[in-house]
């Protein structure tokens, strides 16, 4: 029994869609998805120093990412604040926010990453805690894991805390 041209081109066009679909959904998916806590490189110590951890959605408990780093600043609530000019295939974990006020750049934060903190409030996150990130330099290309949020005070992506820093 022949099939019907109608028929075959109504199977070819649901063909084209779901493949369509697989091919700009699925990367995003695994980039979000991609990690547990039980990677290697997760560490839910640091967890316990970051400052008003009620202000970070937490999208992924452990994500890796990798990209160039722009530019560092050091927050006066003793984290280092990195600008992370992401690889292609990350950049699905970047909104509006990062963007518009980051340069379309990923945010990396580095708690408790100097013993002057001049942020009262966020003294006790890091009392009695060293961190042993070390802290990259500008233009070098890294591997990083650590927390994806939104930080809710600002809107944009982050990966905070960072559990690990190499260079690659």
């Amino acid at each position: 029994m022949a099939l019907k041209p109608i028929v075959i081109v109504w199977a070819l066009g649901i063909l084209i869609v779901t493949a369509t679909v697989l091919l700009f959904a699925a990367p995003m998916l695994l980039q979000t998805r991609s990690g547990s806590s039980s990677q290697p490189g997760c560490n839910s110590e640091t967890l316990n120093h970051v400052y008003s951890p009620d202000r970070l959605q937490v999208h992924n408990s452990c994500q890796t990412v990798t990209g160039t780093v722009m530019r560092i600043l050091q927050e006066r609530d003793g984290d280092t604040h990195i600008r992370l000019q992401l690889d292609p295939q990350y950049t699905g974990l970047l909104n509006d926010y990062n963007m518009q006020d980051q340069k379309g750049t990923l945010i990396l934060e580095i708690v408790c990453a100097y013993s002057y903190i001049p942020q009262q409030d966020a003294v006790s996150a890091c009392q009695g805690y060293t961190n042993q990130v070390p802290i990259p330099n500008v233009g070098q290309h890294v591997s990083v894991v650590g927390q994806y949020v939104t930080d809710l005070d600002h809107g944009w992506n982050e990966i905070h805390p960072v559990y690990s820093v190499a260079t690659i």
